[in-house]
């Protein structure tokens, strides 16, 4: 290690080998400090004297800092720990968590902005680019799921069935059935799924177009209400368009007279009717004087 008088001495003009004022008992060659020619100490031991950092340093100042009891050395433009590291952070003078706001500049981050405080409100939206899963890993432990389908653009929220699959192989607990609720995308629709337990597909249970048509049992209801029980899609039906509110459709019948489907009204204490109205004008202002009712058992 070389120290020179100048830098040492900060303008002052010693005699001879003249270092008293550091407090350094040493000897120099050629207007230098020669640690290995020195025959007194050979500087195997400096000491410097704790002080506080100079609030208007100049480069390449030695300082043992009280501050931290940690010897610093200014480059011109910042303190850095000797046998540390090369720079840092300034402190923002409180405790916390810190943020990195400039150039050797670190500030204190502000809880429900810069990071999430559990049980605080988060003040920003939260933009999450991947799938979000909830619930613990394990056959054991049903999971919820939150994004979209893979290659489906909807939203998804799926229990027990990881987002990519449709099948048995992609439930976590394959004991157990998987649902699933799809809501906008492309297919602009409102819909329940049902996967069973260590099923092959998804069944479908409920389905809302953005018509307002719903359907059970059918992915494609044709009039506003549609209530399937057959695996297959009922036929539309050919009269007057718009003139069907709602249809019902039962299962194949094995033979003609087998099972027939039916509507089924239920009363008690009473008499169970069906009730048709009629009347012209519109529903908006129907004209009551023409109104007819019919009512059957």
């Amino acid at each position: 290690m070389w120290l020179t008088r100048t830098n040492w001495l900060d303008g002052q003009s010693p005699s001879g080998n003249d270092f008293s004022n550091l407090g350094l008992d040493v000897r120099t060659w050629g207007g230098t400090v020669d640690a290995a020619n020195n025959p007194l100490v050979g500087l195997s031991l400096m000491r410097f004297t704790p002080a506080a950092l100079p609030s208007v340093p100049s480069a390449g100042s030695f300082v043992y800092d009280t501050a931290d009891a940690k010897l610093k050395f200014y480059n011109g433009a910042g303190w850095s720990i000797v046998g540390g590291v090369t720079s840092a952070l300034s402190d923002p003078g409180a405790n916390g968590i810190l943020k990195r706001t400039a150039l050797n500049t670190a500030a204190i981050a502000t809880p429900g902005t810069d990071y999430y405080v559990p049980g605080a409100a988060i003040a920003a939206d939260l933009n999450v680019t991947a799938n979000l899963t909830l619930g613990a890993a394990g056959t054991l432990m049903a999971r919820l799921r939150l994004g979209n389908s893979s290659g489906v653009d909807n939203f998804q929220i799926r229990t027990n069935c990881n987002m990519a699959g449709h099948t048995g192989a992609d439930q976590d607990n394959p004991a157990e059935a998987s649902w699933a609720l799809a809501l906008g995308g492309s297919a602009d629709v409102y819909a329940v799924y049902r996967l069973a337990p260590a099923g092959s597909a998804w069944v479908n249970r409920f389905f809302l177009t953005a018509s307002g048509y719903a359907g059970l049992g059918t992915g494609s209801p044709n009039y506003p209400l549609v209530v399937n029980n057959n695996a297959a899609t009922p036929p539309a039906y050919s009269g007057t368009a718009g003139s069907i509110v709602a249809q019902f459709a039962g299962i194949d019948s094995p033979t003609p007279a087998g099972i027939n489907p039916r509507v089924l009204l239920d009363a008690f204490n009473g008499e169970p009717l069906f009730t048709t109205r009629r009347a012209n004008g519109t529903a908006a202002a129907p004209d009551r004087k023409s109104t007819r009712l019919n009512s059957s058992h």
